[in-house]
């Protein structure tokens, strides 16, 4: 038998991490195509992962920086030290890095198809442990299993989403910032403020999600939005979305029992959602799966607003040595940056404890979210939904946004209509906003 040559492409990772140290802002491209895993060689392996953790830590990428961070790990002499590292940057061009990118994956991809493949036939061969019918399980699974992906995050075309949902009903988108449409909220804030990190905050139920998809349907009428979730699915927004602008009952929706006109309405919203700028993730994430969407999404659309629900579902892992407050505040300091970074409004939600509900009235400030890290601090914009209807019954079909911060600019208080039904937030024809007694502003 003649020797098995493994697929690799030593050129094509070289090409990569010379690129990356020459224009450093290529980085993020990569980590759509690249885990440090996937490169064949060690030594490649551990250059990318340094660049990697510089790019985590926002730290300076260059060769002196990379050479740093591998010796403080004991690893510049396994990667052949500062004269190797130097020989990375003769690329002849870091047009094509891409392609490259593509290629390293490809042969990462077939590696682990020839693995599982090897493991496959021992399985086949094992007649002792295995059944014909557990061998075929078991290597159908091997195959399967070996894809590669570099990244946990994909976005969904929102207007494919929606012509998705309404088939499996009819089967059984001159101001420095984003309009919310909501005009009291856009008065008091001035907008979405780019480069501004958000907070939305409040107790379960009083509809922090739905406000959130409410501003996500406005804003990407103008403007690419990327709205990230773990707390539901692509199709469970949507169809919210849906029937929020189509304004028809979402539980009537949902048990398919919609009237023919309601279906109608349904049916054309669905079709304008195709001219909407908007993107849905529907996964647990990290801040660097979040950085590297957003730095991809921003080269390639122009990326004009970053919803995240919520808070408490970005899975970053704590850093040895934090406490909890310690690590929120770091995840929260990090989308802060990212915010000036790509020059965008992050609107993030938050939970609340059940703290808030000992007062009495329970009306939430940011004294709930001083033991939530720095988020009071780094936040540039503090809201709170609060609807008394879900505590006392009364002002049935209101809800009070409380601005207590703004960093540019004055707290203040309006009230909005809340449809559960719809469900919808509305501007409210009468009154408007007032001031907020108890500002907190830097």
């Amino acid at each position: 038998m003649t020797d098995i040559k493994i697929p690799h492409d030593p050129e094509a990772e070289k090409s990569v991490l010379g690129s990356i140290l020459i224009k450093p802002e290529l980085l993020p491209l990569t980590m759509e195509y690249l885990t440090p895993e996937v490169f064949y060689l060690p030594v490649h392996r551990l250059i990318y992962k340094a660049l990697r953790d510089l790019f985590d830590e926002r730290k300076q990428i260059d060769l002196v920086s990379l050479n740093t961070q591998l010796q403080e790990k004991n690893e510049s002499e396994q990667v052949g030290g500062f004269t190797y590292l130097m020989g990375l940057t003769e690329v002849l061009t870091t047009a094509t890095i891409e392609q490259h990118c593509q290629a390293i994956r490809d042969k990462a991809q077939r590696r682990e198809q020839y693995k599982a493949c090897a493991e496959a036939a021992k399985i086949a061969l094992n007649e002792a442990e295995y059944s014909p019918g557990e061998a075929a399980a078991l290597i159908t699974e091997k195959i399967l299993g070996t894809s590669i992906r570099a990244t946990k995050v994909k976005a969904f075309e929102a207007g494919q989403v929606a012509r998705d949902r309404l088939k499996a009903y009819e089967e059984n988108q001159e101001i420095r910032g984003v309009k919310t449409g909501l005009t009291d909220i856009d008065s008091i804030i001035n907008c979405l403020p780019n480069g501004q990190l958000i907070i939305l905050a409040g107790r379960p139920g009083m509809g922090k999600t739905q406000l959130a998809c409410d501003i996500a349907l406005e804003a990407s009428k103008d403007v690419y939005t990327l709205f990230v979730t773990a707390e539901m699915t692509k199709e469970r927004i949507v169809d919210r979305m849906l029937c929020s602008l189509a304004g028809v009952n979402g539980k009537r929706y949902q048990r398919r029992q919609l009237t023919e006109p309601e279906l109608i309405r349904v049916a054309n919203t669905a079709s304008s959602f195709t001219s909407r700028k908007l993107k849905i993730v529907d996964r647990s994430v990290t801040t660097a799966d979040i950085r590297a969407l957003c730095y991809r999404e921003k080269a390639e659309n122009g990326l004009g607003l970053i919803i995240i629900d919520y808070l408490g579902k970005i899975v970053d892992k704590r850093l040895p040595g934090m406490n909890t407050n310690d690590h929120i505040g770091h995840v929260v300091g990090t989308l802060q940056n990212l915010s000036k970074d790509i020059d965008a409004p992050i609107l993030l939600l938050c939970q609340l404890s059940r703290q808030v509900e000992q007062r009495k009235p329970p009306v939430p400030g940011n004294s709930d979210l001083r033991d939530s890290g720095n988020i009071e601090q780094d936040a540039d914009i503090i809201m709170f939904v609060y609807r008394e209807e879900v505590y006392t019954k009364k002002r049935p079909g209101e809800a009070d946004i409380l601005v207590t911060k703004v960093r540019d600019g004055e707290p203040g208080m309006c009230t909005l209509t809340f449809s559960k039904t719809e469900p919808r937030f509305k501007n409210m024809v009468r009154g408007g906003n007032v001031p907020w007694d108890q500002p907190q502003r830097n």
